[in-house]
This record gives C-alpha cells, sequence and structure tokens, in this order.
C-alpha cells in the first residue's frame, strides 16, 4: 500500500512547490508594480520613485525605529554604501522607514549615525501596500526593476546575500540607452502595429 502512495504524495509534493514558486513570482510583480509606482519622499521634501532609477541596480530597505535586527541591517548597508563611495560599483539605497512619526525616525538615523537616504512613509504607505510580512524587510532590484532578492531577516547571512545578489548585478553591463525621441518613434510604431 506504501508503494502506490509514494508516486501521489511525490506528485502532490510537487505541485505544492510549483504552486509555492507561482505564488511568489506574483506576488513578487505585484510588489514590483506597487514600488515603482509609489512616490518615497526624504526629510527635506525631495521625493524619488523607484521607476525614476531604471538602469540603476536598487536596494530597498523597510525598516522602523523600534526594530532591533533593522538598526544593525542598516548600520551594514550604511557602512557598504561608505566604502563603495565615489565607485561605479555601488547601488542606490533606499531606506525607507514604516514609522508612524517621522521624529522617531530620524532620532533613530542621528543616534545610529547614518548617511544612507532615508525615506519616511509611515506604516499605512509602501509597507501597507506590500503587505510586509516582516521587519527588516530587503529587497535587491535589477536595473529593470524587478526583484532579483527578498530578504527578510536582516541576519548577517541574508546580507551577504544581498551583497552577493548586488554585486552580481553590477558586474551585468547595463542595458544600452535609447534616445528618448527614438524611444518615443520606437514606441509609436508598436502602438500603430496593434
Amino acid at each position: 500500500m506504501t508503494s502506490r502512495l509514494a508516486p501521489v504524495l511525490a506528485a502532490l509534493l510537487a505541485g505544492l512547490a510549483v504552486s509555492t514558486r507561482v505564488d511568489a513570482g506574483e506576488r513578487w510583480a505585484a510588489w514590483e508594480k506597487a514600488i515603482a509606482a509609489h512616490p518615497l519622499r526624504d526629510a527635506r521634501g525631495n521625493v524619488v520613485r523607484v521607476a525614476d532609477l531604471k538602469g540603476e541596480v536598487v536596494v530597498v530597505s523597510f525598516w522602523a525605529s523600534w526594530c532591533k535586527p533593522c538598526k544593525k541591517e542598516l548600520t551594514a548597508l550604511d557602512g557598504w554604501l561608505a566604502a563603495a563611495h565615489g565607485s561605479t560599483a555601488a547601488p542606490r539605497v533606499l531606506a525607507v522607514s514604516v514609522d508612524q512619526d517621522p521624529r522617531k525616525a530620524a532620532r533613530f538615523v542621528q543616534d545610529a549615525a547614518l548617511r544612507l537616504p532615508v525615506y519616511v512613509d509611515g506604516p499605512d504607505g509602501l509597507a501597507q501596500a506590500l503587505d510586509l510580512p516582516s521587519l527588516p524587510l530587503t529587497l535587491v532590484l535589477d536595473r529593470d526593476g524587478h526583484i532579483a532578492q527578498v530578504a527578510e531577516k536582516g541576519t548577517p547571512e541574508e546580507l551577504a546575500r544581498v551583497e552577493s545578489t548586488v554585486r552580481a548585478l553590477l558586474s551585468e553591463a547595463p542595458p544600452a540607452r535609447v534616445p528618448a525621441a527614438e524611444e518615443q518613434k520606437e514606441n509609436g510604431e508598436r502602438e500603430g502595429q496593434g
């Protein structure tokens, strides 16, 4: 009897594994869309959208002032970014606070002496739209804005994987830029064909 159930059990487990990968892919696609469109505002009121950073490798780190692992992760990211300062081998890092009170986020940044760009989005912004499963949560986006990695725990092992992914993405040649007029012409021709 056990030998007859083995293939059935194997098929069920294989289906579950495929289903989980599909669900993650769908979730990441929804995250990519939300992240690309959502404006992030820094303490000075400057706004950045991930969609405007196409062509760059981007690291988005969600954190909160009350989160101890977040402080460790942000300190590591800050040191990593400082070491690469002025280098073309540096990603764009966006540290996104989900704190309700922007003053707590500012105090956290000051106390930790962070130099990386910090954006305060609150708990009702992008964090809510993405339904973040944990903090810290760090996303590595490739030059096309697609999620290359999700790191959820802020452990040294996770950070090493983030750094490895970023290095691999930075080592890839950036796509050739098409002048805006040619890009518009190509888009217009494609729309006329459809």
